[in-house]
């Protein structure tokens, strides 16, 4: 189930609200606030958005920051194209200004001379008024929650495109806005009884409940279901959602 949404929360408090998208706000922060507090040394403001890409299957989500300092230095990261086998070839030169001729060991460089990470335009404990965070098509990362570095997350100031440039290669977990968001529309449809939105039949055993976005692993643990979840023979992998695979197929578990 996806749903256009926003939410505000300041994560330096404690909320006292019980509504839904505080709620979300909330369990957003719990999940994500690893790769969060390496962006920012205070945590700011953060206001999230849903942002529709191609079709209406497609999306991703804008993660808007303010009034905040950066915890790392943020700039223009440096081209990482590589010409050549030779540290000359990628712009490598020696103290004579010449093009070195060592083998490129390390992204197109030799030791001696080593790429530069980037241009800094923020330094560290830099104050900023608004950033944008974004990790492109949300909804086509697999598994979840989605594991990445921070070479993949966009820093938008200013309608400029930066990068954390110190954390680069640093590994991220990130549980998007639409998993947290769903999770607490579960929550409220227990605490209803509401119905489940579709039944599956299984090793031929009909009345499986489930939803769409319910993650391959989480759907076997709710119906005990021991061995692999295959759909039309296909073994399911986990930390994909059950839409991810035919839901008018056969299921089996073996």
């Amino acid at each position: 189930m996806v749903r256009a949404f926003k939410f505000f929360f300041n994560i330096n408090t404690q909320m006292e609200s019980c509504s839904l998208l505080e709620t979300v706000s909330t369990h957003f922060l719990e999940q994500n606030k690893t790769w969060i507090q390496k962006l920012f040394t205070s945590l700011p403001v953060c206001v999230t958005e849903l942002i529709p890409n191609r079709t209406e299957h497609e999306f991703g989500h804008q993660y808007k920051f303010s009034k905040g300092c950066f915890n790392t230095r943020i700039g223009i990261m440096a081209s990482s194209k590589v010409s050549g086998p030779k540290c000359g070839d990628n712009g490598g030169l020696t103290q004579k200004k010449e093009f070195c001729k060592r083998n490129a060991v390390l992204h197109g460089r030799c030791a001696l001379h080593p790429m530069s990470v980037g241009q800094e335009v923020y330094q560290q404990n830099e104050y900023f008024a608004e950033v944008i965070v974004t990790f492109g098509i949300e909804s086509n990362m697999r598994p979840l929650p989605f594991t990445t570095t921070f070479r993949n997350l966009n820093i938008i100031v200013r309608d400029q495109t930066l990068h954390a440039l110190d954390i680069l290669d640093d590994s991220l977990v990130l549980t998007p806005a639409f998993v947290v968001w769903n999770q607490v529309i579960d929550k409220i449809k227990i605490a209803a009884r509401i119905p489940r939105e579709l039944t599956l039949v299984v090793n031929s055993q009909p009345g499986f409940a489930a939803e769409p976005w319910w993650l391959v692993d989480h759907f076997c643990s709710i119906h005990n279901l021991k061995g692999v979840l295959q759909c039309n023979n296909t073994p399911t992998q986990a930390g994909f959602t059950l839409k991810d695979y035919d839901l008018n197929g056969v299921w089996t578990c073996v």
